[in-house]
């Protein structure tokens, strides 16, 4: 539909009539926060490396969170639904993805925790961990 909006009667993308969200606001500061969550997954899994337990474990689970909250604001102030035309479809199916995919690995990430402070990981038995991170 954007490569050849003349021969679907459309003279640009998006649509005439759906408002876009602003890239500069709450979708930067999303890819700013899972930016910094995939640092701190990272710290986290270097930190169990050298000790038993991690403090950045649990920061990671709330970036995740805090992430998909923001989607959720994101979705309910956008002008447009998944039934709008292309242009909602291809919105809602990528951000949906994505959003799914993050609320995984945040359930990944409070399983990961739950091990790291019940002691189950260790220095030498990691496996779990290195697997999900």
């Amino acid at each position: 539909m954007s490569l050849a909006p003349l021969t679907r009667g459309a003279l640009a993308w998006p649509i005439f009539g759906v408002h876009t969200i602003p890239p500069f606001q709450v979708p930067l500061l999303n890819t700013v926060i899972l930016l910094m969550s995939g640092v701190t997954a990272t710290l986290a899994h270097y930190e169990t490396l050298g000790r038993a337990t991690s403090t950045w474990l649990p920061i990671s689970v709330l970036l995740g969170l805090y992430f998909v909250c923001l989607q959720g604001i994101e979705y309910s102030e956008a002008s447009y639904s998944i039934h709008s035309r292309v242009y909602g479809s291809l919105f809602f199916f990528g951000t949906g993805f994505h959003g799914l995919h993050v609320c995984l690995g945040a359930a990944i990430l409070i399983v990961s925790s739950l091990r790291v402070f019940s002691l189950l990981v260790r220095k030498h038995h990691h496996f779990g961990l290195e697997f999900r991170l």
